[in-house]
């Protein structure tokens, strides 16, 4: 079955195919579900699905806020990218990759009541029906609620969450949440699979026990004194006194600020949009202290080809002392060499093989770990030995043969 049935070609995509350069590599937001989706294509990304150093999990929360959905996952929205960070230019991210949608707004979690907790009264053998009034329209993806299971592991049933606008006319969908999912004193959320405008007015969220086990307890934190608020916990059909603590997701305005200057926006599909970091024009870089982390990177006078996987040339027109960095993750098996000669090589942040220059000239980084080497060696061993035992084979037979 061919491969484009499971990786289609698409408008942005192809774009940056065409144009990005070797070692220079992306951002893709969750418009592609999980970073390394790219990868398939052979575009380079740093948030790609791998194991990673401390030292660079610590580099790369620094250029996208909480990143890390797992520990060799990335999942993020394009709002918690720090686009004026100046690891773009350091790590050579050429292109952002993200939904158009973020540029004029982005998910948050709102607060609706955090003071003064208390239990609520227990809804296994109750009903619950949440009243929430919005003052004006807004639109949401999520509700969530700190459940407590008085010390059990988990929850003793599954939960769903019906909703009701102010009209009281239930939506078609329910989501709910395994009771495995449930722990104590901690916040569970009912996903809404679109985007949900609730309009101004009283809206009720009806939560209920799926098949419940055993008579264990369950309930949630709430708070008092919100009376005026229009929000509160009506149990078994009458009003409590309580309403539950809870969380919203919402869409609201964005704050990424896109710089005419450093970014160039390029709109080539419906729903993605292309971000050209306009600095980045090449991919190795020249720099003159390897000890200051903010020193610009400069692109100019240098050329890289990578006629192969383990094989990458630089050709540097660089007159001055210095460093050459290659934005690539260092790694041991990969060895410099001039005129045919090794030379031990540097780190920039830590994580970026940084070559010793002294002035123009050609450098080969090429990848021959220490185990290929062994490898060769011990299948020439290998040879050497299956000849000598050939050798004495045919004497033997000549000797008998006489």
């Amino acid at each position: 079955m061919p491969s484009a049935l499971f990786y289609p070609l698409t408008p942005a995509i192809s774009y940056v195919q065409e144009r990005l350069k070797p070692l220079q590599s992306v951002i893709a937001d969750r418009s592609y579900l999980f970073s390394g989706t790219l990868g398939a294509y052979g575009i380079a990304e740093w948030y790609g699905h791998s194991f990673r150093t401390d030292r660079e999990k610590d580099v790369l929360a620094r250029l996208v806020d909480n990143p890390f959905a797992a520990q060799t996952v990335a999942i993020f929205d394009a709002w918690q990218i720090r686009l004026d960070s100046p690891l773009m230019d350091q790590l050579a991210i050429k292109f952002l990759l993200i939904d158009k949608n973020s540029l004029v707004e982005r998910a948050a979690t709102l607060a609706l009541q955090e003071s003064s907790p208390l239990p609520a009264p227990p809804l296994t053998g109750n009903s619950w029906r949440q009243h929430v009034f919005f003052g004006s329209e807004m639109e949401v993806y999520s509700f969530g609620f700190k459940f407590m299971t008085y010390g059990a592991k988990h929850a003793p049933a599954d939960l769903r969450l019906t909703l009701y606008n102010e009209a009281g006319e239930q939506y078609s969908f329910a989501p709910e949440v395994a009771g495995k999912y449930i722990r104590d004193n901690a916040w569970v959320f009912f996903e809404f699979p679109v985007r949900v405008k609730l309009g101004k007015g009283d809206h009720v969220l009806e939560l209920t026990t799926i098949k419940p086990a055993g008579k264990k307890q369950l309930s949630a934190w709430a708070t008092t004194g919100l009376e005026t608020t229009g929000n509160y916990l009506e149990v078994n059909g009458k009003r409590s006194e309580v309403s539950l603590l809870m969380r919203m997701g919402v869409f609201e305005k964005a704050t990424m600020n896109v710089s005419d200057i450093k970014w160039k926006m390029i709109d080539v599909e419906k729903n993605i949009m292309i971000l050209e970091n306009r600095d980045v024009t090449n991919s190795a870089y020249f720099i003159r202290n390897l000890a200051d982390p903010k020193e610009q990177p400069d692109f100019k006078g240098i050329e890289v080809s990578q006629p192969e996987a383990g094989l990458i040339e630089i050709d540097s027109a660089v007159a001055e002392a210095g460093w050459i960095v290659l934005p690539m993750r260092r790694h041991a098996g990969w060895k410099a060499e001039k005129n045919g000669q090794r030379f031990p090589y540097d780190s920039y942040l830590e994580i970026l093989p940084a070559i010793p220059v002294k002035g123009a000239g050609r450098v080969t980084f090429r990848y021959q770990p220490d185990s290929f080497l062994w490898g060769m060696a011990l299948s020439a061993v290998g040879v050497l030995i299956f000849a000598i035992c050939s050798l004495l084979c045919l004497r033997n037979r000549r000797q008998t043969s006489h």
